[in-house]
Formats: structure tokens, C-alpha cells, sequence
């Protein structure tokens, strides 16, 4: 019920029905998720075997295995990020191919006893696990076309910030000889025996300055129209954008790749 009481207040917003609201500006860190819940997921009944490996960031396997299980936590990439992975033991028992594009159901449905709405459930679930309130559903996929291939649905979900998207900008991508960020996206893979995978990156947010007045989408459609933009709808979202070492998230209104300042209108991409 809370959630949709949210959901509601946001349409509201949107289509300028409710008063104008305030959002702030963020600087991202890499997001603290709960490690013990990473590993329970990761290894199950062995969790109390894993053991901590001498990398850069937290890595944990099992002793004697190459390969799956194991689960990381690696905030070295920069950009205020988080990049969060999880290979359970069915990475190596089972063949989940939901990469292959051949392999996808056409149908949305998978050929398993596990139903697509009971996959994004259990999906939501692990996220939650770690601490990951933040989100959106994105897409799910069926997979397992292919034959001697096991089957099951991979979900996806972005991250939210206050309840509106995240979308990094394009100009970190054009220089290809520099990093550059990825989307604050999580995918997660199950079938019918559970969790087969479950990575991506995610970013903690905390404010940073002070807060602004934002635009109406009325006003917001018309900056972009002034620009030569004929938008016939504006999302309320945050653009993210700086370097690997200082990013921040700023207030923004989106029509497909462009973006406004939501403050005053101003182009921003």
C-alpha cells in the first residue's frame, strides 16, 4: 500500500496536478550492501566455509573450488560505485545460457516449473536481502529455447533515487580509452533449483548543496520546445555525470537522450 501511495504522489508530480516540489543535488559513494547476505545467497548451507580472498576488494569462494561459487564486492572502479556479484554453485552444476540470444523465449515463458511473476518476486527478495530498497522493475526475460540448456528468467531492475530514475550521462561514454561508468542496473538469474547469478552496480547518494524548486512538466516541455525539442513528455529524473573520483547526481527532466536542468530549464545533454 505504502508503495503505491508513493507511485500515486509521483504521478501526481509529473503531470502537474500536485504543487511544485524540491529535489537536491547527491555526490554517489559505492553502495554499503549487507555482506552476510550476500554470502548467504552466494553459498547457502556452506556459507560458514567461505572464505575471504586477497584481492583489491572483498572476494569470497570456497576452499578447493575453481570457479562457482563466489560473490564480490568491488567499489574500485570508481564513479561512486558498487559492483556487486553472485555466482552460486548452479553457475557450475547447471547451463543457464540467458546471455545467448537464440536461447530466449519468444514466449515469456520459460520451460520450468518456476512462473515468471514468482522469479520477479524472489528477484525482489534477494535485493531487499542486501539492503537494495531503491528500485525499479525493468524487464524479465524467459530463457532455455535451446536444447540441453537448463531453463529460467532473468530479471532486471534499475536503481531509483527519491522514487525517479538514474541515467548517467553520454559524454563519460565517448572517449573509449577512458573508463567510464555503467549503469546502475542489477540483473538476476533463477531457475527452478533458485539463484543462479545476481550482479550489476549500485551507488549510495548523499545530498550535497542546497535544495532547488522544480519545474512543472509544463514548463519543463516548454524549456525544451525553446530549444528546438518538441517533447510531448518530460521525466523527472537525476542525470549523473563527473569523474571517476568526484560524480554527482543533479536534477534533471528527460526526453529520450536529452536532458534538462529541472531547476531553470537549462540544456544539460
Amino acid at each position: 500500500m505504502k508503495r503505491w501511495f508513493t507511485i500515486l504522489l509521483l504521478g501526481l508530480f509529473l503531470t502537474g496536478s500536485a504543487s511544485a516540489g524540491t529535489m537536491s543535488e547527491y555526490q554517489l559513494s559505492p553502495f554499503a550492501a549487507n555482506t552476510q547476505a550476500l554470502l548467504s545467497l552466494t553459498f547457502g548451507d556452506q556459507v560458514a566455509q567461505a572464505k575471504l580472498n586477497d584481492r583489491e576488494y572483498p572476494f569470497y569462494d570456497l576452499p578447493g573450488y575453481d570457479g562457482a561459487p563466489f560473490c564480490g564486492l568491488d567499489d574500485t572502479g570508481g564513479f561512486g560505485q558498487m559492483r556487486l556479484s553472485c555466482y552460486t554453485v548452479l553457475v557450475a552444476t547447471e547451463t543457464h545460457e540467458p546471455d545467448i540470444y537464440d536461447n530466449i523465449e519468444p514466449s515469456g515463458v520459460a520451460k520450468c516449473a518456476l512462473s515468471a511473476q514468482a522469479a520477479q518476486t524472489q528477484a525482489e527478495k534477494d535485493l531487499q536481502s542486501l539492503g537494495i530498497t531503491d528500485y525499479s522493475f525493468q524487464s524479465i526475460s524467459a530463457y532455455g529455447k535451446l536444447e540441453h540448456v537448463t531453463s529460467g528468467y532473468r530479471v532486471a531492475f534499475g536503481q531509483l533515487l527519491n522514487g525517479v530514475p538514474v541515467y548517467w550521462a553520454a559524454f563519460l561514454h565517448q572517449d573509449e580509452m577512458d573508463a567510464c561508468p555503467e549503469s546502475n542496473r542489477i540483473e538476476v538469474s533463477m531457475g527452478d533449483s533458485g539463484l543462479v547469478t545476481l550482479s550489476g552496480y549500485w551507488s549510495s547518494f548523499t545530498p550535497s548543496g542546497h535544495d532547488i524548486t522544480v519545474l512543472s512538466q509544463q514548463d519543463a516541455i516548454a524549456a525544451f520546445a525553446a530549444e528546438g525539442v518538441q517533447a510531448n513528455v518530460a521525466e523527472l529524473c537525476y542525470l549523473l555525470t563527473g569523474r571517476p573520483k568526484a560524480t554527482t547526481a543533479t536534477a534533471a527532466y528527460r526526453y529520450q537522450n536529452r536532458f534538462i536542468s529541472a531547476a531553470d530549464g537549462t540544456i544539460l545533454q
